[in-house]
C-alpha cells in the first residue's frame, strides 16, 4: 500500500510541476500558436529529465558501482513521473492540433507511437499485471519500450543540435549528449554483465 501511495505521489507531484511551469510560460509567452511551443519545448525537456534515471539507473550501478543504487531503486518512481509530464505534454499537441498548427506528420507518428509505449509501460507497472506477460514478456516489452521511447527524445535532440548561437547549443546540446550517453551506458552494462557471466561459466 505505502509502495502504491509512494508512486501516486511521484506521479501526482510531476504531472503538477508540469502543469504549474506550463501555466507559466503560456502567461509570459501567450495562449496561442508561440506560447503552446515554449511550453512543449520546457516540458519535453522535463519529461526527459524524469525518464533519463529510469532508463540508465540499472546500467550506472553495474558500470560505474553503488553509488548508483539509489538511481536504480527510484527507477520505477522516475519512470512514472515521466509518465504524468508526457500526459501534460500530450495535452499540450492536442491543444496545437485543435488550433490547426499540429505537429508534422512524421513527428506526430513518432510522438504517438512513443506515447502509445509510454502508456502500455505505465499500465503495466500498476498492481503487478506485468507478471501476467511472465519475465521474459515483460522485459522483452520494456525493453522494446523503453529503447524506442529513447530513440524518439535522441532523434529530437540531436536534429539540428549544434545551429544557431549559444542560446540554442544551451538548449539543445546537454540534451543531445545525455539521449547518446543513456544508450551507450546500457551497452557498455549489457557487455560487462555478459563478460561477468561467460567468466564464471
Amino acid at each position: 500500500m505505502m509502495t502504491m501511495k509512494r508512486l501516486v505521489v511521484w506521479m501526482a507531484a510531476a504531472g503538477l510541476s508540469a502543469a504549474l511551469t506550463t501555466a507559466v510560460v503560456l502567461y509570459l509567452q501567450g495562449f496561442n500558436e508561440h506560447g503552446l511551443g515554449a511550453a512543449l519545448f520546457v516540458t519535453g525537456r522535463l519529461a526527459f529529465l524524469a525518464f533519463w534515471p529510469s532508463y540508465c539507473g540499472a546500467a550506472l550501478v553495474i558500470v560505474f558501482g553503488a553509488a548508483f543504487v539509489p538511481l536504480q531503486r527510484r527507477a520505477r518512481e522516475f519512470g512514472l513521473a515521466f509518465a504524468a509530464i508526457i500526459a501534460v505534454h500530450s495535452l499540450l499537441v492536442l491543444w496545437l492540433t485543435l488550433i490547426g498548427a499540429p505537429p508534422g506528420r512524421t513527428i506526430f507518428l513518432e510522438f504517438g507511437i512513443a506515447l502509445g509505449w509510454t502508456v502500455l509501460l505505465t499500465v503495466l507497472s500498476f498492481n503487478n499485471l506485468h507478471q501476467w506477460l511472465g519475465r521474459r514478456g515483460w522485459r522483452a516489452v520494456k525493453f522494446l519500450g523503453m529503447n524506442y521511447i529513447a530513440y524518439v527524445f535522441a532523434l529530437d535532440f540531436t536534429r539540428d543540435p549544434f545551429g544557431g548561437g549559444l542560446k540554442h547549443w544551451l538548449e539543445y546540446v546537454p540534451f543531445a549528449v545525455l539521449s547518446i550517453v543513456g544508450p551507450c551506458m546500457r551497452l557498455l552494462a549489457f557487455l560487462q554483465r555478459r563478460g561477468e557471466l561467460a567468466t564464471i561459466h
